[in-house]
């Protein structure tokens, strides 16, 4: 038989998209809110697109079914976010209801703050997502067996001083010795009551419910306030604003604004009728700092207290040695364990690196400097400029020959044009006329 799952009782609205900082923001808030909410007993069946869901998961193993069939297979990944902590989002895509959707383009993701938070504590998101056609063999597979059995299991508080104890109408408490058929519990699982189930939360003389239920008994709604416990308030103005900073927690230990339910804690001022949507963000903001005010006020006394019992109870005894602040410790508050090893990991092995550079490797005497000329061969510069040298030599009795034809070729000229006849050796002529 299919298991209902533990649904927080409010109505956290429609959200079109859901970033990381929203879901770390709302998942810490919800911490506080569910130590003063039970959670209600129901299931989730077909949600539309930006239905957002807080639910409390003992088995971290198993999802609920939730109408929704899925064809592909979740993925699954770990996101660092400030504070040391880390978000779990897993995200199942390619979604739709048998029978009811054309193509497969639903989406959920589901946020978990597996470090710095509450691991149970689990935010689910619906949304519209890349579509693909429906695979033939899951087009007609029901999800579940309908209809859905009717619920008659009183809320629970899942976490807090109250952790198992339900919240049951008037005149429907359990008698003592009787054993009411239950499901499992919200932490270790198994069908029993906690030790505090034994005494019932009663109504108030001359109500019709008691505090913090009546109405329907709702899957998760927020509407008019009826199936909110001490200090809630419905209508809009509850877990939705408040984990997002928009109001909702109340100066009363639940959560405060809205309308028409009854608060067992102290109520805040009540918004004037006819504010606008900002006015109520505003307002409600209001009396969420005068909430945290007076809880810093009231922790700082307790501290205040106790040091005033301490050192009363120590009058006498010498003061503990002062210790010099941890840096490193201040440090690993801030970041993770893995980025601060990192981090120290890199900082050492620079620091070594400069100094095993200098002194592990290589001689520790430095060589001779080399000779800025020992790059040069002499013998093969000495042949070069005997080269030149010859070559320069040849030029110059070239250029010496040129020199001495021009000059007797100018004086030959000179003197044919002075009329100057040369001379013919006699001699020479008259032997060429006898030959």
């Amino acid at each position: 038989m299919e298991q209902p799952c533990l649904r927080f009782p409010e109505n956290l609205g429609m959200h079109g998209n859901m970033t990381v900082e929203q879901a770390v923001s709302m998942l810490l808030r919800a911490v506080q809110v569910s130590q003063n909410v039970p959670y209600q007993w129901g299931f989730i069946d077909k949600p539309p697109e930006g239905q957002v869901l807080l639910i409390f998961q003992p088995n971290l193993g198993q999802f609920p079914i939730d109408g929704i069939r899925y064809q592909e297979p979740e993925n699954r990944m770990s996101i660092p976010v400030p504070g040391g902590r880390e978000l779990e989002v897993v995200e199942a895509k390619y979604g739709f209801v048998p029978g009811g959707d054309q193509t497969a383009g639903r989406m959920r993701r589901r946020y978990r703050l597996h470090k710095g938070g509450h691991p149970q504590l689990t935010l689910v998101h619906y949304s519209r997502g890349p579509a693909m056609p429906i695979m033939p063999q899951f087009a007609s597979q029901p999800v579940r067996q309908y209809p859905l059995r009717t619920l008659t299991d009183p809320p629970v508080f899942v976490m807090g001083d109250k952790i198992g104890q339900k919240v049951y109408p008037p005149g429907t408490a359990p008698q003592p010795g009787s054993h009411p058929n239950s499901h499992p519990h919200p932490h270790t699982g198994h069908p029993h009551s906690h030790p505090a189930a034994a005494h019932p939360v009663q109504g108030h003389p001359g109500q019709g419910h008691p505090p913090g239920m009546g109405g329907a008994p709702g899957g998760g709604g927020g509407g008019g306030g009826g199936g909110m416990p001490p200090g809630m308030g419905g209508g809009g103005g509850g877990m939705q604003g408040g984990m997002q900073g928009g109001g909702g927690m109340g100066p009363g230990p639940g959560m405060g604004g809205g309308g028409g339910g009854h608060g067992g804690g102290p109520q805040g001022p009540m918004p004037p009728i006819g504010m606008g949507p900002q006015a109520m963000l505003a307002h409600q903001n209001g009396n969420m700092d005068a909430l945290e005010r007076r809880q810093r006020e009231q922790q700082q006394q307790q501290q205040q207290a106790r040091e005033r019992e301490r050192s009363g109870s120590m009058a006498g005894r010498p003061p503990p040695p002062h210790m010099p602040d941890d840096e490193d410790a201040e440090e690993s508050e801030m970041i993770s364990t893995r980025a601060l090893a990192m981090t120290r990991y890199r900082r050492n092995h620079e620091l070594m690196e400069a100094v095993f550079k200098e002194a592990a490797f290589g001689d520790k005497k430095p060589a001779a400097p080399r000779s800025p000329y020992a790059q040069w061969d002499h013998a093969a510069i000495d042949n070069k400029v005997a080269t030149l040298r010859g070559e320069m030599e040849t030029l110059k009795a070239q250029r010496t020959a040129r020199s001495t034809e021009r000059e007797a070729l100018a004086a030959s000229t000179a003197r044919l044009t002075m009329g100057v006849v040369p001379t013919v050796n006699v001699s020479l002529a008259s032997d060429a006329m006898v030959s």
